[in-house]
């Protein structure tokens, strides 16, 4: 199946070849579900190192930055974002 995925409030994102995670690969390999692609990074230090390179304008709001993983065959796409994302079949296999 091929699936979009939508962020209507998406702050960055960062899109790496899953051939270079292979140190979180390994660490995290107990929480990939089969099937799965999109899944919430907690104590993310993406959403640490994004506050720093914002001087943390974040910090005494109210907006709540959410890390996402989404991993694919060939890529892993971090997204932070103050809203959920939609997700939509765009094909059935």
């Amino acid at each position: 199946d091929i699936f979009g995925i939508y962020f209507e409030n998406n702050l960055i994102y960062r899109n790496t070849d899953e051939g270079n995670m292979l140190s979180t690969i390994i660490a995290q390999k107990s929480r990939f579900k089969k099937n799965a692609f999109l899944y919430t990074v907690e104590n993310s230090l993406f959403i640490k190192w994004f506050k720093d390179e914002t001087c943390d304008k974040y910090k005494y709001s109210n907006t709540k930055l959410v890390h996402y993983a989404i991993i694919s065959e060939n890529d892993w796409i971090d997204v932070i974002s103050i809203s959920k994302p939609t997700i939509k079949l765009l094909t059935a296999v």
